[in-house]
């Protein structure tokens, strides 16, 4: 507990997100499926940030013919690299081509698969203190990465999210 410079009250530790349906695929699109990036998806070196890759992301889904998986969710606890807290919440996941070839790798994100819930205007967010709090869906990204770190020295005011 030492480690966490920016106090326990300001840095996540979990969060929720809508777990896919597993039906296989082509299913309903939604915050339960994850995407590939279009035009054949993009290796985790294409951007500098898991955000900028994801905003790419965004902005190219048109379709179900870009659905990667949509068993997200289901191996939450086995390999905890899933999960990104660099891309907003609510926002639809999308997968780097070689996410499935790192599972072994210590590199620190393979994918943009973010937080999401059914909750309408946000989601819900554990902190290290133990309490929960509701972040907006509207949240800049700002706030939302320095809730994300531990010792990064950002001051976090509640009205921010």
């Amino acid at each position: 507990m030492a480690t966490f410079v920016d106090g326990t009250s300001n840095t996540a530790i979990f969060s929720e997100w809508v777990k896919g349906n597993a039906s296989g695929l082509p299913t309903k699109n939604g915050l339960g499926m994850v995407y590939k990036f279009p035009n054949g998806g993009l290796d985790s070196n294409a951007f500098a940030q898991d955000f900028k890759f994801n905003q790419a992301c965004q902005v190219n889904l048109n379709d179900t013919t870009q659905q990667t998986w949509s068993w997200k969710g289901e191996w939450w606890i086995y390999c905890p690299k899933i999960y990104s807290h660099t891309v907003l919440p609510n926002r639809y996941a999308c997968s780097y081509n070689d996410q499935e070839q790192e599972w072994g790798d210590s590199r620190a994100t393979i994918t943009a698969i973010n937080a999401s819930s059914n909750h309408p205007g946000g989601i819900n967010v554990l902190f290290m203190d133990g309490s929960v709090r509701f972040i907006k869906s509207s949240v800049s990204y700002q706030p939302w990465f320095a809730i994300a770190t531990v010792d990064g020295g950002e001051t976090v005011s509640s009205d921010s999210y």
